[in-house]
């Protein structure tokens, strides 16, 4: 029970504030870091993907729907969705911890370890296949094409570097011995020879020099975007950097000799446009979660995927896909923007700004390695007692934790008199 002045009636005393109303007014209970499961809208987003691909799936094998992609393929474009949505329920359920910036130090440590892992595995690719591109014709290209992970082709795990990058920078802010693992994944994304992601990481260093709780961190990841485009300018001057034929098929964008850029940009253009071409045909249902490359058979390869996460959900799953993908980016900005500034916050604004932004020009939207991060994030994005922390570091609020009193307690006064009472103590 807390204590009151004499004489105060409780329905007056700040301290006397009903349970289930935190000291800032807001009932505890519509707090973001209370809403049921079933109230957040990502986990209805993803709950509602997956709804969508067993539909899709169960469809195909009965001979309905008209869907040009097997029930297999179907379940396999469910997968990444899946495992999204346990990741976010996992995450959820973790984050109330009492000390919850110790276990931010956890999710940052295992953020940066995981990309130095993949990029380890990339250098290691990297290393072994230059030997052959060096002097090669079309040597740009032939590396390109053998530097791939588990989790995708080089633009892909280029993509999945960027939150470890950020988490590797907010270490390295306030720890500075973690400076070789953002080494590592700097060059990690040099070895990818990724030149979009050279163009989302500038993105992000300017977004950390307004929105980084520490200028450090900024610094940090200004010095890995050096890196990267130092390393992949030297990959462009030291290899033949000319288009293999069949890279770059006539199609509505692409141009005979528009060059190496230029056709890519290009090619990614033409996968977009035919996505959103076969979402508009098939608004309802789409062609099937991981079916994209039955509708772009004729564009060149990697056709697999529209190259741009809107239009390939589009494509996929049609208007209930899209709205899906729509409500997860939109919680997540949304979200982060209300976080205090913390390494929290740096973590889930630039690292989900990155991936999200890289998820724009590759092939990253639908993949599992995409969706996991993107739901770890939006996971991560939700602060325990948001409220409450508001309330304890407003001056003189009643409620919030005073210094050392270990969550907020007042301290005991024994019953014993206060100071200008005339003996009588403050409270029975």
């Amino acid at each position: 029970m807390s204590r009151r002045a004499a004489g105060t009636p409780p329905w007056r005393d700040p301290a006397g504030t009903p349970s289930w109303r935190d000291p800032v007014g807001t009932p505890s209970w519509r707090d973001a870091a209370e809403t049921p499961p079933w109230r957040d809208p990502a986990v209805v987003a993803f709950a509602a993907a997956v709804v969508l691909g067993v539909g899709q799936a169960l469809a195909a094998a009965l001979g309905r729907g008209g869907f040009g992609v097997t029930p297999t393929t179907i379940v396999a474009g469910t997968v990444p969705y899946a495992a999204a949505l346990g990741v976010l329920l996992v995450v959820r359920a973790g984050r109330d911890a009492p000390r919850w910036r110790h276990d931010l130090d956890v999710w940052l440590v295992g953020l940066a370890v995981f990309g130095s892992l993949l990029a380890t595995w990339l250098l290691v690719r990297f290393a072994v296949s230059l030997p052959q591109a060096v002097g090669a014709e079309f040597g740009f290209y032939r590396l390109k094409g053998r530097i791939t992970s588990p989790l995708g082709d080089h633009n892909t795990a280029a993509g999945l570097l960027l939150p470890p990058l950020v988490a590797t920078a907010v270490l390295a802010a306030s720890r500075p011995r973690w400076a070789w693992a953002g080494g590592v994944v700097a060059l990690g994304l040099v070895a990818t020879l990724s030149r979009g992601v050279a163009a989302v990481l500038a993105i992000v260093v300017v977004a950390a020099f307004v929105l980084a709780s520490r200028v450090r961190v900024a610094v940090v990841l200004t010095a890995a975007f050096g890196v990267v485009v130092l390393g992949l300018t030297a990959a462009m001057v030291g290899l033949d950097t000319s288009v293999p034929p069949g890279t770059a098929a006539p199609g509505p964008a692409t141009q005979a000799g528009a060059g190496p850029l230029g056709a890519s940009v290009l090619g990614r253009i033409d996968l977009a446009v035919r996505g959103v071409g076969a979402g508009a045909d098939r608004p309802l249902t789409g062609v099937g979660l991981g079916g994209f490359a039955s509708v772009a058979q004729d564009l060149p390869q990697p056709n697999d995927h529209a190259h741009q996460a809107f239009a390939n959900a589009f494509a996929e799953g049609g208007v209930p896909l899209l709205l899906a993908v729509l409500v997860v980016v939109v919680t997540l900005a949304v979200r982060a923007a209300r976080l205090p500034r913390s390494p929290r916050r740096d973590l889930v604004l630039l690292g989900g700004l990155g991936l999200v932004a890289h998820a724009q020009l590759e092939i990253l939207a639908g993949r599992l390695g995409h969706e996991v991060l993107l739901a770890a994030l939006v996971g991560l994005a939700v602060v325990p007692g948001t409220s409450r922390a508001r309330a304890g570091q407003a001056s003189g609020t009643a409620g919030g934790p005073a210094p050392g009193t270990g969550g907020g307690r007042a301290p005991e006064t024994g019953g014993g008199p206060a100071p200008g009472t005339g003996g009588r103590p403050a409270s029975g």
